[in-house]
């Protein structure tokens, strides 16, 4: 259960903490994420409330990569979406503050979504400059190699995820950069994960 290890690390949970929030031994935990054990039914239902997905996710079930919920509502008809200056953590997308307009897309979401512009250049080998518009997936997860919006220490940056058993970073996509370690002491959330770019030609 890959999607296990994901959500532990970005709370920052070691397979121990998280073992004593659902009942279980930590060893069992481990059997878990290695996929040698499925958690049984009570089990799978206390995962996915703690962290608030489904059980099909849990299991692998759900593509969760952005736009697969979406409802077509033909391709002349257009669906905003705001178009945050700053996300904040904890304050909720739609406040009217942080809104500097809307961008579109042709489908309706049945999850949240929301835009951000991208200042400087440190996801340019991702294909990212300074100026893009970014697609945002609303979660406070994500797998090893997603590239999200997170909020660290009172700044808000669009970073690749990466993580091992013991260490997350947040890696840059240009070599001027250093990668960022998240230390169990950072203020550290997740606010979304990027599902499109767009890049003004």
């Amino acid at each position: 259960m890959k999607q296990l290890r994901s959500l532990r690390k970005a709370k920052g949970l070691s397979m121990k903490e998280l073992g004593q929030f659902v009942g279980v031994a930590e060893s069992t935990i481990s059997l878990y994420e290695n996929g040698k054990r499925q958690p049984d039914n009570d089990t799978m239902l206390r995962l996915a409330d703690f962290f608030g997905v489904t059980v099909d996710y849990l299991l692998g079930r759900e593509n969760e990569l952005a736009i697969k919920n979406q409802i077509d509502v033909g391709e002349l008809e257009m669906y905003p979406i705001p178009l945050v200056g700053k996300v904040v953590a904890g304050m909720p997308i739609e406040c009217e503050e942080y809104i500097e307009g809307y961008v579109y897309i042709n489908h309706r979401p049945k999850e949240e979504y929301f835009a951000l512009k991208v200042f400087g250049d440190s996801m340019i080998n991702a294909g990212i400059p300074d100026g893009a518009i970014l697609i945002v997936h609303k979660q406070s997860y994500a797998e090893n190699g997603n590239i999200v919006v997170a909020f660290l220490n009172g700044e808000q940056t669009v970073k690749y995820l990466k993580y091992s058993e013991d260490d997350m970073y947040l890696v840059p996509a240009n070599n001027n950069y250093l990668p960022i370690h998240i230390k169990k002491t950072d203020e550290f959330l997740i606010l979304g994960k990027v599902v499109e770019i767009r890049i003004n030609l």
